[in-house]
């Protein structure tokens, strides 16, 4: 290992201080992978307490379930420094850098992993990337409003003022709405009204015409994407319409022309309340509201086969 060498050399209880003064975790195991020293950071960052790893095999502390893979066993391996990305109990994403340490005869005596918590970094990112997703998105397939100015509802009849009445009274909860009225008779206008007088009235509120968009275009444009999942994706992927209107509302115009294989999978976010994209592996949790809209008979359409009662049923709460 590195000496420090000047007037007098610094103790083990001085390295030690300067250790558990940093604010990444560090994790250091032997050459046989045992665990030797865990600082305070990577408790804190980690949530492990030292006593529960400390002298315990890398094997063990996965088989355990304190992690899910040790960069450490890869570094003995592979006796080079390697680098992984870690999510720690399903909310704090953490990148993980091993480091070996060699002996004078060049082999391995240590490998010091460091641990940095990335998670407030990836929320920024990810932040971004919603912004950039809004501001590409093609006018003529959607309609985004965040923060928008409540459109005038004007009308006369009798039975308008009861629908009025009605999307006033279920606007504050977030129950799955299905708006159905021939062409121009103002479906659009009215679920403008729910999402205003809701208290998402500040979150996104995004339009898709499912009719307007081919199948697989659908598919990719409300669930995303991890990038390499199919020829021609985009090379950093690409977040989802479900993802985006994360806390806010969905308006899935058209909703009679959705595929039945679309069918299938957003009956599963409305039942599992996430959402996985293309090619992941991982499922994110969502808070979001659908109001679906159609100028068709839904209720022929499932007798033809074409559309899924289960999910007709969980569109139609009102």
């Amino acid at each position: 290992m590195t000496s420090f060498k000047g007037k007098k050399d610094l103790t083990n209880e001085t390295l030690q201080a300067i250790i558990e003064f940093s604010t990444d975790g560090i994790y250091v195991v032997n050459k046989k992978g045992i665990t030797i020293y865990v600082n305070e950071a990577y408790e804190k960052i980690t949530g492990t307490n030292k006593r529960d790893v400390l002298g315990k095999h890398m094997q063990t502390v996965i088989d355990e379930g304190y992690i899910d893979q040790s960069v450490s066993l890869l570094v003995l391996v592979e006796k080079q420094q390697r680098s992984i990305m870690q999510t720690i109990s399903s909310e704090r994403d953490v990148m993980v850098t091993g480091n070996p340490v060699f002996n004078k005869q060049g082999e391995i005596e240590l490998v010091v992993t460091t641990v940095q918590d990335i998670t407030q970094l990836n929320a920024v990112k990810k932040e971004l990337l919603k912004v950039q997703e809004f501001s590409h998105m093609n006018a003529n397939k959607y309609a985004v409003k965040v923060n928008g100015s409540e459109q005038p509802l004007v009308f006369q009849s009798n039975r308008m003022n009861l629908v009025y009445q009605q999307a006033k009274q279920v606007a504050p909860f977030p129950t799955s709405i299905l708006l159905s009225g021939p062409s121009g008779s103002g479906k659009e206008v009215v679920a403008n009204l729910i999402h205003d007088s809701s208290d998402r009235n500040n979150q996104p509120f995004i339009k898709v015409n499912c009719g307007a968009i081919p199948e697989p275009l659908l598919e990719s444009e409300l669930f995303g994407y991890e990038k390499g999942a199919f020829t021609g994706a985009r090379t950093e992927g690409k977040i989802g319409l479900l993802e985006l209107a994360d806390g806010g509302t969905l308006m899935l115009d058209e909703i009679g022309e959705m595929p039945i294989s679309l069918q299938v999978k957003l009956l599963r976010v409305l039942q599992e309340k996430q959402v996985q994209k293309i090619g992941g592996t991982k499922t994110k949790s969502i808070d979001i509201r659908i109001i679906s809209a159609t100028n068709q008979h839904l209720g022929e359409l499932i007798k033809k086969g074409r559309f899924r009662e289960d999910l007709y049923y969980r569109l139609k709460v009102v």
